[in-house]
């Protein structure tokens, strides 16, 4: 009974950890896709200045085009 129960407590808590990385990587798309929209209407603009992005929750330079 200890083994089932032990296997089902694995298999659980995997499904956990896989779902909350799920949920993580889709919120960070989410993020990327702003970013990537930023980057492309400075550029559209000719607007040569850095855009910075927040990727995890850090702040990341993204440098222009040149």
């Amino acid at each position: 009974m200890a083994w089932v129960i032990k296997n089902v407590a694995t298999k659980l808590i995997s499904v956990v950890i896989v779902g909350g990385l799920a949920f993580g990587v889709w919120t960070q798309r989410a993020s990327l896709e702003d970013c990537a929209g930023k980057v492309k209407a400075r550029a559209a603009l000719g607007d040569t200045t850095d855009v910075t992005c927040k990727f995890l929750g850090s702040d990341i330079n993204v440098p222009s085009a040149p």
